[in-house]
């Protein structure tokens, strides 16, 4: 006895596309069933991921979209906060006094607080006192400046008090921390 089996020819198809060809994608409803999603999804990958050189691009001149807003500058960046580096420390300090004398504490405010914390780092890091702890002991802490800050005849001696007036302890001790680094 022979057996005979019956089987269905298949009839494999090679589709190759020029790059000048473009696929669009079609827009799915809300109503499409999860094997047309399932079934794009297959196309989609079978046309990118390799074989002949097919690709898709996506229309956008049907959907475009408003360019993305551009953040606006504020007042303060606009006027004195830029020209910071112009001024010298005891220009900046009269500045921050006027700042504290203010009722309200803004963003130059702070930037210049800031801005005074870095150049008391650097005024400390090039006195005497300052470089002479570094050669014995390898190092400064924080708190070592800030009472080279605090010497009553320097020039940042009011510096402390009167960031503390408009901010807390832990901020000031960041932004020193911040500075020092």
């Amino acid at each position: 006895t022979t057996t005979s089996s019956k089987s269905t020819p298949s009839i494999k198809v090679k589709v190759t596309m020029t790059p000048q060809q473009q696929i669009k994608p079609e827009k799915v409803s809300s109503s499409s069933t999860s094997s047309n999603a399932a079934e794009k999804r297959e196309l989609e990958s079978s046309t990118t991921g390799g074989g002949g050189g097919a690709s898709i691009e996506k229309d956008n001149s049907s959907s475009s979209l408003p360019p993305p807003p551009t953040k606006k500058p504020r007042k303060s960046e606009e006027s004195s906060s830029t020209s910071f580096d112009d001024k010298s420390d005891a220009q900046l300090l009269h500045l921050l006094s006027q700042k504290v004398a203010h009722p309200s504490w803004d963003h130059e405010g702070q930037k210049l607080g800031s801005t005074l914390a870095t150049r008391v780092c650097r005024a400390a890091a090039k006195s005497a006192h300052i470089q002479t702890i570094v050669r014995e002991e390898g190092g400064v802490t924080q708190r070592e400046i800030i009472d080279w800050m605090n010497d009553p005849d320097g020039v940042y001696r009011e510096y402390e008090r009167m960031m503390l007036a408009k901010i807390v302890e832990k901020s000031f001790m960041m932004s020193m921390g911040k500075a020092i680094v």
